[in-house]
């Protein structure tokens, strides 16, 4: 009378709420794999910046790196007290942007290597600066510093922008975690080899 058995009808319905759940199941798939919108900006910016520092404060060059990365266990070499702590802060407060600037980083070197050792050069550059020294693996103690040159990393126009300073302060501690800057256990083995 009705065309279909109960039995049908059931099959027919679980076909439906099964195609349903797959759909379901793609969205969350699709989304599950979508970078996040604010990744998305903050690897924009970080491109940004590295491409304003490749183009206005850094002349090609041919540094070769030494870094082999120590981590940011280096901190507690490098900083005491409220500063140790303000780092540690901003250490755990930039670590996905650390992230970013590692895959911006790694790809650049696939491009071209030397202007990252140019910018570890500039980096370097400002440091001695910064801490009025010859020396590029003086301890940093001020905190400043980094700040300082987190802001030189940055076009003029865009350095009160939040967005662009915590990218800009990623850049910077990510070359620290690398040991280009700041005292570390590397630096003094290179000293001692030297001497």
């Amino acid at each position: 009378m009705f065309g279909k058995s109960q039995n049908q009808n059931i099959d027919d319905n679980s076909k439906g709420l099964q195609g349903k759940r797959d759909a379901i199941d793609k969205s969350i798939t699709i989304n599950y794999h979508a970078p996040d919108k604010q990744e998305k900006k903050d690897f924009g910016i970080i491109g940004e910046i590295f491409e304003f520092l490749f183009k206005e404060n850094i002349a090609e060059s041919d540094f070769t790196e030494l870094s082999i990365g120590e981590g940011l266990k280096k901190i507690p070499l490098n900083f005491s007290g409220d500063s140790l702590q303000t780092v540690n802060e901003m250490a755990l407060k930039t670590t996905q942007k650390r992230d970013l600037v590692k895959k911006f980083v790694n790809s650049q070197r696939e491009i071209d290597e030397s202007k990252i050792d140019a910018l570890i050069f500039k980096l370097q550059k400002d440091f001695r600066t910064l801490k009025n020294s010859e020396n590029n693996y003086e301890k940093i103690e001020n905190v400043n510093i980094i700040e300082q040159m987190a802001v030189h990393c940055i076009e003029e126009s865009k350095t009160e922008n939040p967005d662009y300073n915590m990218n800009a302060l990623a850049i910077v501690l990510y070359f620290f975690e690398m040991c280009d800057f700041g005292k570390s256990e590397k630096a003094r083995a290179i000293k001692e080899a030297i001497f």
